[in-house]
């Protein structure tokens, strides 16, 4: 493992103390730090020894060490950066992680098949994000996977069953999940000096975990995904649907929001569900109002069986008309008293797109369903592995869109330096270059072009360069052993 690239240094202290043995928790540490440099790379590219490819296989295949165990570590150092923010977002939600099978396949270990031609299972995480200026990922709180009690049922094969369900990765009713990973996040950081505001999309609309949530006095920012929903209004007495109870409310002032590229270059039904679009501005109106949300199981509609709520609208009223414009409703404890309260709840949930990023970088990034471990243990081994490197890559995003006036030498040595300068001599290099220097040249070797008005560099072009500026470094080693001269001359 080379060591000429300090800023990987930081996910040593993500490895975990609970695999039974120093020497497998050092392990896992290098294990970690070797990805993060080359996370595309398969494992027998990134240890090219039989020696060390083997001591992977067998920490990653181990059946005395489980993926709860593997992202421990990661856990405690995620609550740990939680205490240096004020508000954490927790951001929830679910991805498919699914392998292909091919003629040829033979069909891996305690796996489901989810189709004709794939198996894999569901995965549920609850990502922290710091509410600042800069939305930092601060780490994963928690993470389940999990199958369908039917998608076992059919399988009808007793070692997967008794596999899932010795995971806690069986659910009757997979809504469970939602209020599953809330009570955790409740129970995991309810001695803490930090507030946590909930933040989930459509699929959590759900009366049951809206009553769990304000219940016990949590904060949360929901997407309503029915318009059709019933509310109590307090004027007539009489049931009303939301859009119905909004319509007699005014819209407060304008905001104005970047909106992101979308490709069309991804399935039929991630393109349905989010159509492509060019990336542009957009002007969104706001207008809130306070409701009794109904029980819909309370058939007498009594207002004692209604929770408070607050109901935010967000419309971009005049899109370009080739293009859907921005609409969200949105379920929220949070207050709604001033045009700042609304521009917050806002802002909350458009920070949500952090943890889409997050299953990006776990599934572009590391190429977890390119992985070819051969049973359910292993992936799943393999899937928190790799949860860390992608949680470090979006940090090292986060990293070049803040204001910290970092020294270089704290983030590579001074080889890697020199060669960066040299592959990017037409960079504007400052007299004492910082943190931000680095990112951003090391990106421009990924493919990142610095202009003005452009968005900061993303964690794809950034790992990409990193790749690249490796493999000059390893180069460059190799010649200087091969010459008989200092590698730092």
């Amino acid at each position: 493992m080379t060591t000429d690239f300090h800023i990987t240094e930081m996910l040593s202290k993500e490895s975990s103390t609970e695999l039974g043995d120093l020497r497998r928790t050092h392990r896992l540490s290098k294990l970690i730090q070797a990805i993060a440099l080359n996370p595309e790379a398969s494992f027998p590219s990134l240890f090219q020894t039989k020696g060390e490819l083997e001591a992977v296989y067998r920490l990653i295949g181990n059946s005395s060490i489980t993926w709860n165990q593997i992202q421990s570590g990661h856990y405690q150092q995620t609550k740990s950066r939680c205490t240096l923010s004020d508000t954490v977002l927790a951001l929830h939600d679910t991805t498919n992680i699914h392998f292909k099978l091919h003629d040829s396949d033979v069909l891996r270990d305690q796996m489901v098949k989810v189709s004709s031609r794939k198996q894999g299972f569901k995965w549920h995480v609850t990502l922290a994000v710091a509410h600042s200026d800069i939305p930092t990922p601060l780490g994963l709180l928690t993470s389940q996977p999990f199958v369908s009690k039917t998608q076992l049922e059919q399988l009808n094969d007793k070692e997967t069953n008794h596999f899932w369900r010795s995971q806690q990765g069986v659910y009757a009713n997979e809504f469970q999940r939602w209020i599953d990973a809330v009570e955790q996040v409740r129970v995991g950081t309810q001695q803490s000096d930090f507030e946590v505001i909930h933040v989930m999309d459509r699929e959590s609309d759900c009366f049951t975990l809206m009553k769990n949530l304000t219940s016990n006095q949590d904060r949360f920012v929901l997407r309503l995904s029915n318009q059709k929903r019933i509310i109590y209004d307090e004027e007539s007495h009489h049931p009303l649907k939301v859009f119905e109870a909004l319509k007699n409310v005014s819209f407060q002032d304008k905001l104005e929001v970047k909106l992101g590229f979308r490709t069309p270059f991804r399935s039929t039904k991630d393109v349905a569900k989010h159509p492509q679009r060019k990336s542009r501005k957009a002007i969104l109106s706001l207008r809130a109002k306070s409701v009794l949300l109904k029980d819909p199981k309370d058939q007498l509609f009594q207002a004692k069986d209604s929770i408070r709520i607050n109901v935010v609208e967000i419309l971009e009223q005049n899109p370009p008309k080739s293009e859907k414009g921005i609409h969200w409703i949105l379920w929220t404890t949070e207050p709604i008293d001033c045009f700042e309260d609304l521009l917050n709840i806002a802002e909350i949930y458009r920070r949500r797109w952090v943890i889409e990023d997050f299953f990006k970088a776990i599934k572009s990034g590391c190429k977890v369903e390119e992985k070819q471990f051969r049973s359910a243990h292993s992936i799943l081994n393999c899937l928190s592995v790799l949860s860390i490197v992608a949680w470090w890559l979006l940090g090292v995003r986060a990293m070049t869109r803040s204001d910290l006036d970092i020294d270089w030498r704290l983030v590579i040595t001074p080889l890697a330096f020199k060669l960066l300068k040299t592959s990017v001599p037409h960079y504007k290099w400052q007299d004492v270059s910082t943190l931000d220097d680095v990112l951003v040249a090391i990106a421009m070797l990924g493919g990142y072009l610095k202009k003005k008005e452009v968005e900061p560099p993303g964690w794809l072009t950034l790992i990409r360069g990193l790749q690249t500026l490796v493999q000059r470094v390893e180069g460059a080693r190799l010649y200087a052993e091969i010459m008989g001269v200092s590698d730092e001359s």
